[in-house]
């Protein structure tokens, strides 16, 4: 009985003629649903962003020996230094919550969960962030900035401020 099957497998000629007929329709079938399914991974694949983080960024970083993306956010943190450089208070305002911003996305990118940055900087360790006291008190700062109008800093202050962000965000290889 075995062989007898096996050899219709192989030789499938041998089959009486309206089996012959069916067979050549459910291989037909399975050929267009097996091709249809391969044309789908194949789409799937270069439409999504899959093969970027799973390829592109595993190579470049490898290369560059610096996280990916980290170049877009280099540009962004010189760009906050130019405020400091503005002489306008306001500025340094603005530059200090950039910074902050960009530690959020750090702390994401970190894998760092929380509605806050206050709650994300509860689950780090002193291991991960060696400044971390420095870093609540700068975000003690930044809260007097955002809820305080009247709120005064002065050049020096927001340029001590920002190099404790720039050493935590260089700590993740952020920057």
């Amino acid at each position: 009985m075995e062989t007898i099957i096996f050899n219709y497998l192989v030789n499938p000629s041998l089959l009486p003629s309206p089996y012959l007929e069916i067979f050549w329709i459910i291989r037909a079938l399975f050929l267009i649903v097996s091709l249809s399914f391969i044309v789908m991974i194949i789409y799937g694949i270069l439409t999504t962003d899959w093969l970027k983080y799973r390829v592109i960024e595993d190579v470049s970083e490898f290369i560059s020996f610096k996280s990916y993306g980290s170049g877009k956010y280099a540009k962004e943190w010189k760009k906050l230094n130019k405020k400091l450089d503005s002489g306008i208070e306001a500025e340094y305002k603005l530059a200090l919550m950039g910074a902050d911003t960009m530690l959020d996305t750090a702390l994401e990118k970190m894998g760092y969960n929380g509605k806050t940055i206050d709650e994300k900087l509860k689950k780090v360790t002193s291991i991960e962030i060696p400044n971390i006291e420095e870093l609540k008190s700068a975000r003690e700062i930044r809260n007097s900035i955002i809820y305080d109008p009247d709120y005064h800093i002065s050049k020096e202050k927001a340029g001590e401020i920002m190099s404790i962000y720039e050493k935590t965000l260089k700590n993740f290889s952020f920057l």
